[in-house]
Order: structure tokens, then C-alpha cells, then sequence
């Protein structure tokens, strides 16, 4: 016997193969349909002296090996998506600004349901496309403030873009300040939690003229068309408009 024939998948249905040498120092062969590996060949001529149970040892290496790297590269996919998503929310001078400072921002994508607010005010996609741009640049905040100056309401960040007004919500992308460590690590959590995340409800908060809005006589509704003096969107315990969150 020249070899040691090692099977790891089945050759059922398997028309043509190909043979490649994958490690040539050491006498390594597959047979491949296609790109999947269907036998080990290990040449016993080899230096290596190969014997069954190192044979079977270097498959077994060879598999973990792969489904590491596999991982990574899907880690690493992920990784860049999210960052060429990242790269569209600041022009390229503030983001490599805001990186001098903060090597690894951190951004969260917020979503803002239409209807009916817990005030009786109604925001609806006209609205959002309207005023939605003048959230930008306005803080994101923990607690609504009192409007006027931060009260109770604490800067954790910044409304860095209006995403768009979709079918039944708007979108904004928000930073996290590098100073919030800990909440960046709780919001972190909630997201992976999904339904079961603790913190992740927000609101959008303003100042509103008169002119701003209608009234409903029957109902008391405000029904907002746009907003002169946005003050920013909060984290908040309980959305006034259900579904309003972290995404």
C-alpha cells in the first residue's frame, strides 16, 4: 500500500472529480466535486511517514481549522458591511474627527413609529419627510429633557442622520457616545436580546409653534405637519408611540 484513502463525505451521485494537492511538503491530496472535499489521500512515501491515526489527526485539524476560518470570514463580512453602513451616516472629515477620539464609534440605527403619541400628538410619514433632516445634529439623550435646557434629560450622544421615512416609521442613525461605556454595553445587549432587550424604547422630543400643527375639537389629537424647534430623541422606559426603538 502506496496511500491511506481517508472518506469524509459521500460520493454518492458524483459523476467527475478532480484531485489537488493541498499540501505537497508533506504528501496531502483531496478528491474534490467541485469544492467539496470527498476523500484525504496521504502518500506513505512521504517523509511525513504518514500512519492512520496521524492521518486522521490532520483531517481532524484540518476541519476545525476550517470552520474557524469559515467564522471569521463571516465575522469579518459582518464587520465590513457594518462599517461601509457606518461610513454613509458622517461626511468622511467628521467621521475620521469623531475616530481620533473615539478609535471604535459606536452607531445605533433608531426607529419611530407613526401614530399617536402618549400627549395626543399624531406624526405621520409627511411629517418625517418634512422635519425629519432637522433632527440632525441634535442630541440623543437619556430621559426627555424639559425642553427648554437638559433637565432631567442627559446627552449620551448625538442624531447624526435622517435615514428616510419609510411605509410605517422613520429612521435615524445615532451615536453613542464613547463616554457611556456601559450603556453603549446595555444597548449592545438589548439588541441582541431583540424582544427581550431592556433598553431600547425612544421618543422625539420639540418645541412646537402654533403653526406647527392642527387640533382635532372632537378629539383633542394634534396632528403635526412639521416642527420649527426639534430638541433631539430620548431613551425612554415607555415609547409614546408604541414600537418606537433601538433597531
Amino acid at each position: 500500500m502506496k496511500e491511506i484513502i481517508l472518506q469524509v463525505d459521500s460520493m454518492n451521485g458524483v459523476e467527475r472529480v478532480d484531485v489537488k494537492k493541498i499540501d505537497p511538503e508533506k504528501g496531502v491530496s483531496v478528491v474534490l466535486d467541485g469544492t467539496r472535499i470527498l476523500q484525504y489521500i496521504f502518500d506513505l512515501t512521504n517523509e511525513a511517514k504518514w500512519t492512520e491515526e496521524t492521518a486522521m489527526k490532520y483531517v481532524q485539524v484540518r476541519a476545525v481549522e476550517n470552520v474557524i476560518q469559515s467564522k471569521v470570514s463571516a465575522e469579518l463580512s459582518f464587520l465590513d458591511t457594518v462599517q461601509q453602513n457606518q461610513l454613509r451616516y458622517l461626511p468622511d472629515e467628521i467621521m475620521r474627527n469623531l475616530m481620533d477620539v473615539d478609535p471604535d464609534p459606536y452607531f445605533v440605527e433608531l426607529k419611530v413609529k407613526y401614530g399617536v403619541g402618549s400627549n395626543k400628538q399624531h406624526f405621520d410619514r409627511p411629517f418625517f419627510e418634512k422635519a425629519g433632516a432637522k433632527f440632525e445634529g441634535k442630541p440623543f439623550l437619556y430621559n426627555h429633557s424639559d425642553i427648554s435646557e437638559f433637565g432631567s434629560g442627559i446627552p449620551i450622544g448625538a442624531i447624526v442622520k435622517f435615514l428616510g421615512a419609510e411605509e410605517d416609521h422613520a429612521k435615524f442613525a445615532a451615536y453613542v457616545s464613547a463616554s457611556e461605556g456601559t450603556l453603549r454595553q446595555k444597548i449592545k445587549e438589548s439588541r441582541a436580546l431583540g424582544q427581550k432587550g431592556y433598553v431600547k424604547e425612544v421618543s422625539i422630543e420639540g418645541l412646537p409653534s402654533r403653526d406647527d400643527y392642527t387640533v382635532d375639537d372632537k378629539t383633542g389629537i394634534k396632528y403635526f405637519r412639521d416642527l420649527k424647534n426639534p430638541s433631539g430623541i430620548a431613551l425612554v422606559n415607555l415609547a409614546g408611540m408604541r414600537g418606537s426603538q433601538i433597531i
